[in-house]
């Protein structure tokens, strides 16, 4: 009999919170005349950096990246996403500013019942270092100044829900993506977080995600971008991280 050649794998690594990414990719091809497959290590964006410099992973996935792309690799945005403040549903608050966000994740707020909500202890829950998302919180909200010790560090989205829909008072950060009917998803500066207001840059935690792969990319790299080029990949891509739009 004929040899069987294994069908390629793709290693991708980084940002839990852009699994949806890689759940399009893969639906996609499942169903191609030449499946390949996608061995995927949900982290966060540093590891993500990290694995794929160590020639450990083809592409990483970031939600990070002030700076640029690291020597050597090549970073394509793959629309914007937006972090969505979620809280306990019974707190009785619905919307915050900037400001008083970054009293309360550095703890000089201490009851909800101090900002208008219910009496009731706040909790704070953030992501762990390394992580894309909060790397990007404490940029546009903390503006350097430490979050407070008693925060809960969780290493995932779904951590992070989970533990903000159980427990009375609490809020943390997620990916608009992510957010569900369990939590609360307060507005920021009066904007609610959506799809369009993503997209226009009218909310104020938004921010551009990315995928990077070394500058000389391999066969599996290649039928990544193959793969994501498509138009109507790229639609359902759109559907989650809107491409900027004009400001209406």
């Amino acid at each position: 009999p004929s040899p069987i050649t294994p069908p390629p794998v793709i290693r991708v690594a980084g940002s839990s919170e852009m699994a949806p990414l890689v759940t399009i990719v893969q639906e996609t091809l499942a169903q191609s005349p030449t499946p390949a497959e996608i061995h995927y290590l949900p982290t966060n964006t540093r590891t993500g950096l990290d694995l794929v410099l160590a020639d450990q992973a083809d592409i990483a996935l970031v939600s990070w990246l002030p700076e640029g792309p690291p020597e050597g690799l090549v970073a394509e945005s793959v629309g914007y996403d937006g972090i969505a403040v979620v809280t306990h549903p019974q707190i009785g608050v619905r919307a915050l500013n900037a400001e008083i966000l970054r009293k309360i994740f550095e703890g000089r707020h201490l009851s909800w019942k101090e900002l208008g909500g219910e009496d009731v202890p706040i909790r704070l829950v953030v992501r762990e270092e390394g992580s894309g998302t909060r790397a990007t919180f404490e940029n546009l909200v903390m503006s350097g100044v430490p979050v407070a010790l008693t925060a809960v560090v969780m290493p995932s989205p779904t951590d992070v829900l989970d533990y903000v829909a159980r427990h009375e008072g609490a809020i943390g950060y997620i990916s608009y993506v992510w957010a569900t009917e369990r939590v609360s998803v307060i507005r920021v500066n009066d904007i609610q977080p959506s799809f369009p207001t993503i997209g226009q840059k009218k909310y104020p935690l938004t921010r551009p995600v990315y995928v990077l792969f070394p500058a000389s990319p391999t066969p599996a790299i290649a039928l990544w971008r193959q793969t994501v080029t498509n138009e109507r990949v790229r639609e359902r891509i759109r559907d989650i991280y809107p491409a900027e739009t004009p400001n209406k």
